[in-house]
């Protein structure tokens, strides 16, 4: 398959300098873009207010389908590409546990039989829910997160659940249990991890983590997948790049990303993100 691209939407009320997600694929598309990929990726948070509310929820299908999806198109169609919701979820601000999901649950049920009606026109190929998990030192949930109070919530397995299957999925249809080193996705932003997270065994048997987004995190726990102690600074943001404005922040970060004991060797290999640098070390 060949790659798609992903368009995202700044979700914070910080201003910056951006434009429309119609006019990115549009200058895309005047440079080649459609011989290149199979999709469009993008993503979507739309609006969380007022659950269950007919009006409310006409608006946000009409958002998704004139802002979100307005660039889709079926397969050969021609004037564009089918699309994939790369991202797209809804917080819940109760934190309370028991969970409290129903109004989450609402939304997310409704936004499936808007996606479902774009599927059945061929216009978008896939969706994929983003659960904002918690940091690892974090003390609280995060309120985009699905997984809360020791088990996927409500919300999270009618966001998951097969097509047809919205109302009522089986939990192990639903999710997929791994044993190993945790994996952290997210980011980036202040320290929110970015990396895959990397553990080492240390002489006393105990363990310790690296994490990292622009500043580089040391976590020890007794076991490898106990990692919610207190987050220390082992490696701290880059300087500002010479293309970015005085006092304008670092676009220049590190990162550990990979781990050797004394006496094997590595060969180190920089990547580049936007303009993001990642050092392994």
């Amino acid at each position: 398959m060949r790659p798609s691209i992903t368009h995202r939407y700044s979700r914070g009320t910080k201003k910056e300098d951006m434009v429309s997600l119609a006019a990115t694929i549009a200058f895309l598309r005047a440079h080649g873009l459609d011989s290149l990929v199979d999709a469009y990726g993008v993503h979507s948070y739309p609006s969380a207010e007022r659950p269950g509310d007919p009006t409310a929820a006409a608006q946000r299908a009409a958002r998704l389908n004139s802002v979100d999806l307005a660039e889709c198109r079926a397969k050969g169609a021609g004037g564009g590409k089918p699309c994939w919701i790369t991202e797209w979820g809804f917080p819940n601000a109760v934190l309370s546990c028991p969970a409290k999901e129903a109004g989450r649950t609402l939304l997310i049920e409704e936004l499936r039989a808007d996606f479902a009606a774009a599927a059945a026109a061929h216009r978008l190929a896939g969706i994929d829910y983003f659960s904002w998990d918690s940091d690892p030192w974090s003390k609280q949930t995060d309120p985009d997160c699905v997984y809360r109070c020791g088990a996927l919530t409500e919300s999270g397995r009618q966001a998951v659940a097969a097509a047809g299957k919205a109302n009522g999925p089986e939990l192990g249809d639903s999710i997929r249990i791994r044993v190993g080193v945790p994996l952290v996705a997210r980011g980036p932003a202040p320290n929110i991890a970015d990396a895959a997270f990397t553990e080492v065994r240390l002489p006393d048997g105990r363990f310790r983590g690296f994490t990292a987004a622009g500043t580089t995190f040391a976590i020890d726990g007794k076991e490898p997948y106990d990692m919610g102690g207190r987050a220390v600074t082992v490696l701290k943001p880059g300087r500002p790049a010479v293309h970015r404005p005085a006092g304008n922040g670092s676009s220049t970060s590190s990162w550990k990303a990979r781990l050797c004991l004394v006496g094997c060797t590595m060969k180190p290999r920089a990547t580049t993100r936007n303009t993001a640098r990642r050092t392994r070390r």
